[in-house]
């Protein structure tokens, strides 16, 4: 919080410094224009976001680092939130382009997201080593959020829009806070690593944290966006059409090319991670272990033994199951029985 403070002090002093004539209606709209495309940026930068960080939950178990994880997670939904609220209030959805561009930005990046989470499931040696990877790329993303709330910020405050500018400094501090707590878990995750690979001490088996199954779920959601981001656009760019007279037929042409084009790349994207996650699910349910399952003697029980046993377990350790049966027996009556209680829950 002392960087957000000093560079808070820093930049107060700066919005004298307003690099547009505000008496200028041409040079407000220009300067509103940028304004816009840059928040655009960074909401789909923070939906991606989201999706990155369900994904990484998924395959990190319980502890500091999880926790770090579930209480930005958090911080990311109410800063997409309150980014798509400056947007609103700027009058970004009167916009036929804007909202064209906006949607394609946030859905293609949603998509990117997801397709990325099955690699970051496989690749390592150990369950700690992934997680270690993913730590790093997350302070590399912050670092990157970091640089695209300063250039909002200057940007706004060069245009003369204080509210943006204090906006961007709220959001860019909490990422700050991340970005600092993150490196803070690099030694601690460095060290397990090492444990589990150089000295054979692993702390954690991915297969048992149910995280392919997360990311399944989670390409659903990503597809059902899909399919409705074509006629939200739809509806958006009309009602943008009817609220303004400057709305041309070109304009809101290029929009619905845009969306639709958006679509598609979402649509590819996410069938490739949908592959990707079934690559997942068949790499880490093959390396678990039954001693890892909360059913004693799993592989001496028949279903029908099984089923019994499963109405007591959690949600997490229906996952375990799950994925201890679907590398291994594959019975389809254990699996029906657990989805069935996995919906009830």
């Amino acid at each position: 919080m002392a960087t957000q403070t000093t560079r808070s002090r820093r930049t107060a002093g700066t919005e004298a410094r307003i690099q547009i004539n505000t008496e200028d209606i041409g040079q407000l709209e220009a300067g509103r224009t940028l304004v816009i495309a840059q928040l655009e940026e960074a909401h789909a930068a923070e939906g991606a976001a989201v999706t990155t960080h369900r994904a990484h939950i998924a395959m990190t178990p319980e502890g500091p680092y999880r926790r770090l994880l579930d209480r930005h997670l958090e911080e990311t939904r109410q800063q997409a939130s309150q980014l798509q609220d400056r947007l609103s209030e700027l009058g970004a959805n009167r916009s036929v382009l804007a909202v064209g561009f906006g949607a394609a930005q946030t859905v293609i990046g949603q998509a990117l997201a997801l397709t990325k989470g099955p690699v970051d499931l496989v690749r390592g040696r150990a369950g700690e080593e992934k997680l270690l990877k993913n730590a790093k790329d997350e302070v590399a993303t912050e670092a990157l959020e970091i640089a695209t709330y300063d250039g909002i910020e200057a940007t706004a405050r060069a245009v003369g829009d204080v509210k943006t500018a204090e906006l961007a400094v709220r959001i860019r501090g909490q990422e700050e806070r991340q970005l600092s707590a993150l490196r803070e878990q690099l030694p601690e995750l460095a060290k397990a690593t090492v444990r589990a690979i150089a000295a054979g001490d692993a702390s954690y088996d991915v297969s048992t944290t149910g995280a392919a199954q997360g990311l399944r779920g989670l390409r659903d959601e990503v597809e059902e966006d899909v399919e409705q981001m074509g006629d939200e656009v739809k509806t958006k760019a009309k009602r943008a059409q009817r609220s303004t007279r400057r709305t041309t037929a070109k304009a809101a042409g290029s929009a619905k090319r845009t969306a639709n084009k958006a679509a598609t790349t979402a649509e590819k994207t996410a069938g490739k991670a949908a592959d990707k996650a079934d690559q997942a699910e068949k790499a880490t349910a093959g390396s678990a272990s039954n001693g890892d399952l909360p059913i004693k003697n799993y592989d001496d029980l028949n279903a029908g033994e099984i089923n019994t046993k499963l109405s007591g377990l959690t949600a997490g350790e229906l996952r375990r199951v799950e994925t201890y049966e679907k590398g291994h027996a594959k019975r389809s009556t254990v699996l029906e029985r657990i989805d069935s209680l996995k919906q009830s829950a």
